[in-house]
């Protein structure tokens, strides 16, 4: 017989965690206005971030810049996309209650 579980999300049987019936997204979900917008710029976010880590590893790029690259990152819209974060997280919690 199944354990239960202290998450809600999981039932437990035979040692192993099985997802229940309800599906657990780990990210909050967008509207689809800005769904596409969001994941451009997350994109485009982790590629610049990525490269330019890269660049202070080699030595190619000297840290002294690392202010320059945060000005660029805000350039791309981080600001904007951390700020719609709060209501995505909203709405994954209203659909969860449901």
């Amino acid at each position: 017989m199944g354990r239960k579980s202290r998450f809600p999300f999981f039932q437990m049987k035979g040692g192993r965690a099985l997802q229940a019936q309800k599906k657990v997204s780990r990210r909050p979900e967008s509207s689809s206005k800005k769904d596409a917008l969001i994941s451009k710029k997350r994109a485009d976010i982790s590629t610049h971030v990525a490269e330019t880590m890269l660049k202070f590893v080699i030595g190619k790029k000297s840290l002294d810049n690392f202010d320059s690259c945060a000005d660029n990152i805000r350039q791309i819209g981080v600001d904007e996309m951390i700020s719609s974060y709060p209501q995505m997280y909203d709405r994954y919690l209203n659909k969860m209650a449901q």
